[in-house]
């Protein structure tokens, strides 16, 4: 071989070798989490930290509906939602596209926070809001929905807000009361004081359509104005994925779901992380089809 061609071929070496490695390195993954200040963002920074591979890229959004809608849309690998809204998008919108979707982890609860000014003294209940303006954001509008729809309250209307905070800032002005969805403790909720108090859930025999979905549960948080706990619902949140087949897709999904199983311990006894890393149970796999690695033909 002639010097030209002995360097050409060393240039190509170098080359390969280079970009070797790079073959090897896992698939990033796009995961849709939520609000700053919310549960959903809160897991991804605790578990990002901990599983360092795969490359993860977080994207913040307003929760679970444009979670659920950029999964379907081919705009994220991974998105955190209310199983009511997953539920809701193929029983009520008729998205067959649903069908393709698979659970990921089953995650905790999401309480149902229903929020009033502490003055106002015509509302007690949920039974109460027949008539008042209530304020949602995100996935709480579909789980507002659902239960207005079943227990036959009927507000006066719902307003949207692009956020918790919003949401907050209008109550005893815009709007009446807050209903949001969110695993306790949430950040906006504990930022407020005594001025306002949660609304207790008193319908839970009108879910029998739905009741699958919620279970009954208590919430309560010091801040607010007493009584310290009230009866609510909860549904259950779930961290999912498409069915992919694709090896490079599929490889850094069960690589990324081993780490997080594996480092529940951590997870869960670091101090700050959420306290609901302890709810989870990795072995409970929920009631939407599980991802699993494809069976090879």
């Amino acid at each position: 071989m002639n010097l030209p061609g002995r360097a050409l071929a060393v240039a190509l070496l170098a080359v390969a070798m280079l970009a070797a490695p790079m073959w090897g390195q896992p698939q990033s993954l796009i995961v849709s989490t939520g609000v700053g200040d919310g549960t959903y963002a809160a897991f991804f920074s605790q578990f990002s930290r901990v599983c360092t591979q795969p490359p993860l890229q977080g994207r913040p959004s307003t929760g679970s509906i444009e979670n659920l809608d950029r999964l379907l849309n081919n705009e994220a690998n991974l998105a955190f939602v209310q199983a009511d809204v997953l539920v809701t998008k193929l029983l009520i919108d008729h998205d067959l596209r649903v069908q393709s979707v698979r659970t990921f982890m089953l995650l905790y609860y999401e309480e149902i926070h229903i929020l009033a000014k502490a003055s106002n003294a015509s509302i007690a209940n949920f039974s109460d809001l027949s008539n008042k303006k209530v304020g949602v954001y995100g996935g709480s509008t579909t789980t507002a929905s659902a239960l207005f729809t079943s227990t036959g309250i009927q507000p006066a209307r719902l307003e949207t807000f692009p956020g918790p905070t919003e949401a907050a800032r209008a109550l005893g002005g815009e709007v009446d009361a807050v209903l949001g969805v969110g695993g306790k403790p949430l950040p906006w909720v504990a930022a407020l004081d005594s001025s306002y108090k949660l609304i207790a859930f008193d319908m839970f025999d009108k879910l029998s359509r739905i009741s699958k979905i919620y279970s009954q549960t208590t919430l309560g948080y010091p801040n607010l104005a007493k009584p310290p706990e009230v009866q609510t619902v909860a549904v259950p949140s779930l961290l999912i994925t498409m069915g992919y087949t694709a090896p490079a897709i599929v490889t850094p999904l069960l690589q990324l779901r081993t780490c997080i199983i594996k480092n529940l311990g951590v997870l869960r006894d670091t101090p700050g992380n959420h306290p609901k890393w302890r709810d989870i149970d990795p072995s409970i796999k929920g009631p939407w089809p599980y991802f699993e690695e494809p069976k090879s033909s």
